[in-house]
């Protein structure tokens, strides 16, 4: 799978996340959350885990990689921070 596409599934997949409010988010990165998506040929695996829990925000990180043996080394990753506020920064 070429970058191009890595980087558009990436960041629709953030976008997603980065929706949720805190609890949400505490709620649900306990750990890692690890998944994948698309058939045999389109294939790519989703890592999100939250890096950093403040009363004021959190911080989140969403990697991708395709399953080839070199992304799965160095995924594609995106960070969010999600403010109490409901503020998102990218």
């Amino acid at each position: 799978m070429n970058k191009k596409r890595l980087q558009d599934l990436l960041d629709a997949e953030t976008n997603g996340w980065s929706r949720k409010s805190i609890d949400s988010l505490v709620k649900e990165l306990t750990d890692v959350v690890s998944y994948g998506r698309g058939s045999e040929d389109d294939f790519h695996q989703f890592e999100v885990q939250m890096i950093e829990q403040e009363p004021d925000y959190v911080h989140v990180i969403v990697s991708i990689d395709d399953g080839s043996f070199l992304k799965s080394f160095a995924p594609l990753t995106r960070g969010f921070i999600v403010h109490r506020d409901g503020r998102v920064d990218n």
